[in-house]
């Protein structure tokens, strides 16, 4: 079994409501290995926003770990886990979140400043995703100048510019049409497949979901033991294992 770039394990997160102690997470052990894309779903409320939370270092387990290429984040202080994020992880949330005032090669680019990059228009690895995402005629572009696709699309690009090894996607296609949002899983899996990506995606939908290696999911902040292997766009099988799981 290869080494994961990413893992749970035993994983609490308790939150004080009054007097008691409510789970939002229980016991959720998982791994990520390199060069997958791995899917988790679930009804809202089933914890899917929490455990990204503790996925991505914004926050800490009230127990148990979340390892990154083999580091506990938790035993990190606040700039560490800055780090682990600025270095090792990329986002693609379903609002977008570009700056509304720089243009699609400026937010782009973010990642590649962060980094010390001066001009990251003229770094290989900005051209190289420009041209894998089809945005070359965007670059001039601000985000209220885009439909939502193309905001997306230039919102994974930003993900994956720094080529960091994860990338976190929260409900890309919530804010979409179905082909929009069709065009923006088909994006995520080529960066799997072609760009040497790992990716969790958080989701309720099957057809989202469907096009991962591995679907999971998630109930009353438990982790079901069921795995379901997807990869091949079969909504209805997900959707199926969902209702019979009562998600």
């Amino acid at each position: 079994m290869n080494e994961p770039v990413l893992e749970a394990v035993d994983v609490y997160r308790l939150y004080e409501q009054g007097k008691e102690a409510v789970a939002a997470l229980k016991d959720v052990t998982f791994r990520v290995e390199a060069g997958t894309f791995v899917a988790i779903t679930g009804p809202s409320g089933s914890g899917k926003s929490t455990l990204l939370n503790l996925l991505a270092g914004l926050d800490v387990p009230s127990s148990g770990a979340v390892r990154i290429a083999g580091r506990d984040l938790a035993a990190l202080d606040e700039r560490g886990r800055t780090l682990i994020r600025r270095e090792r992880i990329g986002f693609v949330f379903q609002f977008f979140n570009l700056v509304p005032t720089l243009t699609v090669a400026e937010n782009i680019g973010l990642p590649l400043r962060l980094a010390g990059v001066k001009r990251p228009e003229d770094d290989p690895r900005f051209t190289r995703i420009v041209e894998f995402f089809g945005l070359s005629k965007l670059v001039g572009r601000r985000p209220h100048m885009l439909s939502g696709g193309e905001m997306q699309r230039t919102s994974i690009a930003r993900a994956v510019v720094h080529e960091p090894p994860i990338v976190l996607a929260d409900e890309p296609t919530g804010n979409l049409s179905t082909s929009a949002g069709r065009d923006v899983l088909e994006l995520l899996r080529r960066s799997v497949d072609e760009l040497g990506r790992t990716v969790l995606l958080v989701t309720h939908n099957p057809r989202d979901a469907a096009f991962a290696d591995q679907v999971r999911f998630l109930k009353d902040g438990t982790l079901l033991p069921e795995v379901v292997e997807g990869g091949d766009k079969d909504e209805s099988r997900i959707a199926d294992r969902m209702a019979v799981l009562g998600l």
